[in-house]
């Protein structure tokens, strides 16, 4: 409950948080590189098994941060520098630095796409699951917790970030939830308004189709 409370006034901007998971990937990775750099493995059993690996960390993770655009290309970066020891390519006798760089990185692109490594999709997919498992559950505290940024809430906010030189505008002004230039997520009056709006309210049969229908959604709303 109190991590579930402190996420949803966190920007999801935090520098610590990316470390954190940056940090959980390379020593799963180094951890099993004997069997991920292994050449006599084939590179698409190497993959399947960094994506059970590194999913299983990432969904504990995204689930407390707020969805951003910025902080998902971050780490997407640091996730291909992971993916290009794996495939592990080298370069060719006659080819530039430049060259070898665009071929392994179209390649590591190409990885990501067939096997869906791609941070933004999986952890737009961790996000939906979670909502879904709230919505099954309306009476836990994380769910009530989920809906509380409410009008009230915003302009509480803005009234305990006041200072001696600012207008007292409970209608405009910071609430500390901004992660960076543009519209700001709001979980309730925006986020989850839309989801449940494209796509019902329930998922109450767990079905797998709804739910990558709706991180779809979540992903093209959010991350693109």
């Amino acid at each position: 409950m109190l991590t579930l409370g402190q996420s949803i006034l966190a920007t999801g901007s935090s520098v610590e948080d990316r470390q954190r998971i940056h940090r959980s990937w390379e020593a799963a990775f180094w951890r099993k590189s004997k069997v991920l750099m292994c050449r006599k493995i084939n590179v698409n059993s190497r993959l399947q098994f960094w994506k059970v690996i590194s999913q299983g960390i990432g969904n504990f993770q995204y689930c407390m941060w707020t969805p951003i655009k910025s902080a998902a290309a971050r780490l997407e970066a640091w996730h291909n520098k992971i993916l290009q020891r794996i495939v592990g390519m080298m370069p060719t006798g006659d080819e530039t630095a430049e060259r070898f760089c665009r071929r392994r990185n179209r390649v590591v692109a190409d990885c990501r796409k067939r096997f869906k490594l791609t941070i933004s999709e999986a952890w737009a997919l961790a996000l939906v699951r979670w909502v879904e498992h709230l919505e099954r559950h309306p009476e836990m505290p994380a769910s009530v917790l989920l809906k509380a940024q409410t009008d009230l809430w915003l302009q509480t906010m803005r009234a305990l970030r006041w200072t001696v030189s600012s207008d007292p505008m409970l209608l405009s002004g910071a609430t500390g939830t901004r992660s960076g230039p543009g519209q700001p997520i709001r979980w309730s009056s925006k986020w989850l308004s839309w989801l449940q709006e494209e796509h019902g309210t329930q998922n109450a049969f767990r079905s797998k189709t709804v739910t990558e229908r709706r991180a779809d959604f979540v992903h093209d709303l959010v991350f693109k």
